[in-house]
């Protein structure tokens, strides 16, 4: 809770830093650019004179600025880039893995699907195929069970006949 408390402060007190520090290295990016004029105004000195001054001008700015600064600068911007570089691998790894997840998934219902539907479609031929090897039998039975004067003894008789030939396992409701 303390913690949260003093959060704003620092952060307020970071922001300062970071724009001391910016300034700074506008002050001495803008001093190391007038040096790097003077360089380039004297064409007398050649040969690694000139490679040093380069190098003396390139370091110039980092030299002038406090070792702490420096290694704030450096830990940030390593601790910045390894955060960048993770969260781009997690992202695209992740989104990768989603990606596989679902068309694995889709394929796998697609495939659960057609088995389903295959079954009961070899499940209405045998009954098709049933029912027309059986289709004078049970014309026959129908017209039985039409007649008028059929009592209700025969017509369940004849119901329990079809059922022997046609088992409970073929219900299709």
């Amino acid at each position: 809770m303390n913690f949260i408390k003093r959060l704003p402060d620092w952060f307020k007190g970071s922001m300062e830093f970071c724009n001391k520090m910016i300034v700074s290295l506008k002050k001495k990016l803008k001093d190391g650019y007038d040096t790097w004029q003077k360089i380039n105004n004297t064409n007398s000195e050649k040969g690694n004179k000139n490679v040093e001054k380069i190098l003396d001008f390139l370091s110039m700015p980092l030299r002038s600025i406090s070792i702490q600064t420096r290694l704030f600068i450096s830990f940030t911007s390593i601790a910045l880039i390894l955060l960048l570089i993770t969260g781009y691998l997690s992202y695209s790894k992740s989104s990768e893995a989603m990606k596989s997840k679902i068309s694995t998934y889709s394929i796998q219902i697609t495939n659960q699907l057609g088995g389903i539907l295959e079954r009961e479609m070899d499940k209405y031929g045998k009954f098709l195929n049933d029912f027309s090897s059986e289709r004078s039998y049970f014309q026959d039975v129908l017209v039985k069970m039409r007649e008028p004067g059929m009592d209700l003894y025969s017509r369940r008789k004849l119901i329990n006949d079809v059922e022997a030939i046609w088992p409970d396992d073929r219900d299709f409701g």
